[in-house]
């Protein structure tokens, strides 16, 4: 039996309880000192990120988030309509961070939904299906819109070459590997059907988020805003008749 590519839509609320509050019997995660937490710009129920993933119909990016937040595989999802959502909370390197995922639809129909879900994203993650070369090639529209509508110059995006356990590949990994080093991408090839790569591929793109605080620390990107307007008033104050643009 053919399968769709796509999920089956949760409802939003479900997915939301299951993050404000521990399932029976789970304990919650360590909480950092409120101190130290503010110190990175977050509080102490620890950071929250957004993500998105993106590319086109049935390449298992529904799949691939199932894997990741639920543990579990279904061979027959049915498309998704416009967005889906679903919220993971895990430690990375000894933080504690809560993912707010964005699962959009890939078919055309529902391309101009997915703009606004652009904003405000510090991670995405570009998805492929290894063993279609059409979804490879539609990698570059995506970046595209990447770059019209992300909010943030320095989102940090990762493509993931998926369905590593079909034997019909068409699009060999040093393909993908290529593709990612020539425009800056993280890279790595899943099966959400095995789970292999699944849970690493999130986790590399946390550290990586992590690891540029003007992402997330609010404090940073003041930091960062201050810093430009000094530089600013000071060219301004070096100038007396002329002032080169640069």
């Amino acid at each position: 039996m053919a399968c769709s590519g796509g999920r089956a839509r949760r409802d939003h609320p479900r997915s939301i309880r299951g993050f404000d509050e521990p399932s029976a019997g789970e304990k919650r995660p360590a909480r950092w000192p409120r101190r130290a937490a503010a110190a990175r710009g977050m509080d102490a129920a620890g950071l929250t990120l957004k993500l998105l993933l993106v590319g086109d119909s049935a390449v298992g990016k529904s799949s691939l988030l199932l894997r990741f937040t639920d543990g579990a595989f279904e061979p027959c999802l049915k498309p998704t309509v416009g967005v889906d959502f679903k919220v993971k909370k895990m430690v990375v390197d000894g933080h504690a961070v809560q993912l707010a995922i964005w699962d959009t639809a890939g078919q055309e129909r529902f391309r101009t939904l997915t703009p606004s879900y652009y904003r405000g994203a510090q991670g995405v993650v570009l998805v492929y299906d290894v063993t279609r070369k059409d979804t490879f090639a539609g990698l570059e529209s995506w970046l595209n819109e990447l770059e019209m509508y992300t909010t943030k110059s320095n989102t940090v995006k990762m493509l993931v070459g998926n369905k590593t356990d079909k034997p019909d590949r068409e699009v060999e990994r040093k393909e993908g590997l290529q593709f990612a080093r020539k425009r800056s991408l993280l890279f790595i090839e899943t099966s959400a059907k095995t789970q292999d790569g699944v849970q690493h591929a999130f986790e590399e793109l946390v550290i990586k988020i992590l690891q540029t605080p003007g992402l997330w620390d609010k404090s940073a990107q003041k930091r960062g805003i201050q810093l430009k307007e000094s530089a600013a008033q000071q060219d301004k104050s070096l100038c007396s008749a002329y002032c080169p643009l640069s």
